[in-house]
C-alpha cells in the first residue's frame, strides 16, 4: 500500500518491547539509543552511552528507578543526571548527564526525537482492522527500503533510518477476514523477509 520514509520523530521499538528491568537497543539514525521502562512505567529513551567513559549503557543494568552502567557502576537518574557512584564514599559527585531524547507513545510504537519533543505523525496511526507488525531490519539505506516496500499489499510501511546503509521498517498490516492478529502479523513478516531478501540480494 504506502511507505515512507520518517523525518524527525521516529518509531524506535515496539511499545509492548520495552519491559521492566529489561534495557533495550535502537537507533535514530546514526545515534545508538538504549530505552528503558522504569518503576512508574514510562519508557526512556537515551543515547546508548555513558558520559563517563562512552561505554554503552544497554550493558549495564535497569534498576528500575535508575540505570547503572557496567564500567564503574555509575547511576544514572530518571532525568539522566549521574545520582550514585559506588567509590564515590560521600565526595561531592560530578555534574554529567547521559542524553535523554523526547519519547512518545502512540500507535504500539515507541516514538523518540532528536529535538525539543517528538510528536508522532499524525498520519502514520493504527486504525480498525490493522495489526502492529514485528519490526524487521534492513542492511540497506531508508530510501531504498521504502522504494521496494512501496508496493506490498495490505502493508502500511514506516521507515526508520538507523545508519547510513540500515533502517528498520515499522508498520502495521490489515487483517483479512477471519484471521487473528498473530496471523496477519506472521504473514506481514514473512511478506516483509521476502522483499528484504531481494532487496539485499540485489545490493
Amino acid at each position: 500500500m504506502t511507505a515512507t520514509v520518517a523525518i524527525g520523530t521516529q518509531p524506535v521499538a515496539l511499545e509492548r518491547d520495552v519491559r521492566a528491568a529489561s534495557l533495550v537497543r535502537s537507533a535514530l539514525g546514526d545515534m545508538p539509543l538504549v530505552l528503558w521502562r522504569c518503576d512508574q512505567g514510562e519508557i526512556h529513551v537515551w543515547e546508548d552511552n555513558c558520559p563517563h567513559r562512552s561505554v554503552r549503557l544497554s550493558a549495564g543494568r535497569n534498576l528500575g528507578d535508575c540505570l547503572e552502567d557496567i564500567y564503574h557502576g555509575w547511576r544514572f537518574g530518571r532525568d539522566g543526571a549521574l545520582i550514585s557512584i559506588h567509590a564515590a564514599k560521600g565526595k561531592e559527585l560530578p555534574r554529567i548527564s547521559a542524553r535523554v531524547l523526547p519519547v512518545a507513545t502512540g500507535s504500539g510504537l515507541v516514538w523518540a526525537g532528536a529535538g525539543n519533543q517528538a510528536v508522532p505523525p499524525t498520519d502514520f496511526a493504527i486504525t480498525a482492522g490493522e495489526v502492529v507488525m514485528r519490526p524487521l531490519p534492513f542492511s540497506v539505506g531508508a530510501a531504498s527500503v521504502a522504494a521496494a516496500c512501496a508496493g506490498l499489499e495490505g502493508l502500511r510501511i514506516l521507515v526508520s533510518p538507523t545508519g547510513r546503509t540500515s533502517a528498520t521498517a515499522y508498520g502495521f498490516v490489515r487483517r483479512r477476514q477471519a484471521e487473528s492478529d498473530a496471523d496477519a502479523a506472521r504473514r506481514a513478516n514473512a511478506t516483509l523477509s521476502a522483499a528484504r531478501r531481494k532487496l539485499e540480494a540485489a545490493a
